[in-house]
């Protein structure tokens, strides 16, 4: 019998540390550049997500305003940033290149999750969305659409910007997928797990496993009915993880966790740490279409 539950605090340390190691390892396998820069990734991720796992209560309007104001920043220096052949998903901090997009959508699931949005921050999510498909980043674009679906439909309300900000991304998305992507993939991002095999089949096989495990904590907690974190912040991020995870199936996008790609690392361990939070939200079990509600 198991000690603990699936997706207890232990077992969520667990997975991160078996993910660390069968990452690494891989890497290592396959030659990728620069290994000092994923395990720093992994050791501010650990540390954001503790931070996270230790908060209580849930952030307030002012609170929700300036992250998803912060997130709307950071992804619009990426569009102030050269970009490589028209594509402008990346900033520079210092001598490091992130993708912020996957560092901010664990947030604004977490924003979102927490109250019916009014123009404030559903708005800035609107924004968020326009500012994904001008990148352009489908995979982004989807995930964003995927969150906002999550948290409307789990909760079963809606407010009038909510509903803007989800047909805003949605066609985003549309946008972004119907526009050239000139850049071709690379071994140890978005070919990790075909290169592992290549270097040796049962690297490919771990990678491959471990690829598939990244959103499951989230997943498994969304069919509990104890929903720790709030059910319509686990819907979110399971709809979050599972896009990334099967846009990366198309070799056209990272593959979050396991690849080479520090965002992708310190996101899903935040994710981790909201999940691993007690409690803090109530669902709502009747559909409708709130007014305005004030400044969230």
């Amino acid at each position: 019998m198991i000690p603990f539950g699936l997706t207890s605090r232990s077992a969520l340390a667990v997975q991160a540390v078996l993910t660390v190691a069968v990452s690494l390892a891989v890497l290592s396998l396959i030659g990728a550049p620069v290994l000092a820069v994923q395990t720093a990734a992994y050791g501010i991720g650990g540390l954001a997500a503790l931070a996270l796992a230790a908060t209580s209560g849930a952030p307030g309007p002012r609170v929700s305003i300036g992250v998803t104001g912060f997130a709307f920043a950071l992804i619009l220096i990426s569009l102030a940033e050269p970009g490589v052949e028209g594509v402008r998903r990346w900033m520079a901090v210092g001598p490091v290149t992130l993708q912020p997009a996957p560092l901010v959508l664990p947030l604004i699931a977490w924003v979102l999750a927490v109250r019916p949005a009014g123009w404030p921050v559903a708005g800035l999510a609107a924004g968020i969305a326009l500012l994904f498909a001008a990148q352009p980043d489908p995979a982004a674009s989807a995930a964003l659409a995927a969150v906002i679906a999550a948290v409307v439909f789990t909760r079963r309300r809606a407010t009038p910007t909510e509903i803007v900000a989800l047909i805003l991304s949605v066609a985003g998305f549309v946008w972004a997928v119907t526009r050239p992507d000139p850049l071709a993939p690379v071994d140890h991002v978005e070919r990790i797990v075909l290169a592992a095999w290549a270097a040796e089949p049962a690297a490919g096989i771990a990678a491959a496993v471990v690829l598939a495990l990244v959103p499951s904590p989230f997943l498994i907690r969304a069919l509990r009915r104890n929903t720790g974190g709030g059910p319509a912040l686990v819907h979110a991020l399971a709809a979050l993880w599972v896009v990334l995870v099967l846009a990366s199936v198309t070799q056209r996008f990272p593959a979050p966790a396991v690849g080479y790609g520090a965002a992708f690392v310190i996101g899903w361990l935040m994710s981790l740490g909201l999940l691993a939070r007690k409690r803090a939200a109530v669902e709502v079990r009747t559909w409708a279409i709130s007014p305005g509600v004030g400044k969230g």
